[in-house]
Parts: C-alpha cells; sequence; structure tokens
C-alpha cells in the first residue's frame, strides 16, 4: 500500500481536523506544544479530602450568600432563577452548598439580585 493513500485513508477517518495530519500532509514534523498539567481541572476525589473541605466551605458561603441576598431583596426562589437564567433546582442546590455554578453564572445571579459579585464570593467567619 502505498504511503500518500494510506494519509489519504487517515486523513478521510480524521477528517483531517488535527494539526499532525495537517503537518504530515505538508511534509513537516508535528511538535505539539507542552502544557502544564497541574491546572487541568480534576475529578474533585482525586483531590486531597483538606482541598475538597474548602470547597465545600466555599460553596456553603456562596450559597448562604445568595440566600441572605435573595431574601433581603424579597425574591422568592422561583422568581430568581427566571431572573438569572438558572433553573430552581439548580438556585437551590447552589444554596444549600451542594453544588456550584460557572463563574459566568455568577455574574447573572448578581445582576439579577442587583449587587456585585464580590458579594457573593466574599467570605465571612463562622459565628
Amino acid at each position: 500500500m502505498n504511503s500518500n493513500f494510506e494519509v489519504g485513508r487517515l486523513c478521510l477517518i480524521r477528517h483531517c481536523q488535527t494539526p499532525a495530519f495537517h503537518a504530515l500532509l505538508a511534509g513537516q514534523t508535528f511538535v505539539p506544544y507542552s502544557y502544564d498539567i497541574t491546572d487541568v481541572p480534576v475529578d474533585p476525589l482525586t483531590v486531597e479530602p483538606e482541598r475538597r473541605e474548602a470547597w465545600a466551605r466555599s460553596r456553603q458561603q456562596v450559597g448562604s450568600n445568595v440566600r441572605r441576598l435573595r431574601l433581603a431583596a424579597g425574591l422568592t426562589q422561583e422568581a430568581l432563577a427566571l431572573e438569572s437564567g438558572l433553573s430552581r433546582n439548580v438556585l437551590i442546590d447552589l444554596e444549600h452548598g451542594r453544588r456550584g455554578v460557572l463563574f459566568e453564572r455568577l455574574f447573572d445571579v448578581a445582576e439579577a439580585l442587583g449587587t456585585g459579585v464580590d458579594e457573593l464570593v466574599t467570605l465571612t467567619p463562622q459565628a
């Protein structure tokens, strides 16, 4: 089998979307970028317990702040969910500290509450 046929077949299989195949077709050597994998998001279960606990405390604090600000604004969970674009179930889990939300969604929640993101993420000492 000739190499041009093999390259063409592989190109069709992989849809010619990888830089390595483009370099191969151009007769060049492909050198991938190296990435530092220490900053790659990881499965929370593989993180040390102290870190997981810190994340849980942060989620609890953000949820507490959202609930406090929602009540101060006189909004129901459903009203805040509609205003922010979150589902009511996500908002409930957020307020109880059972889940986090995307960074971008914090801006939506803050805007719906008429405040800044800093008010949502400010950590206050436990009483």
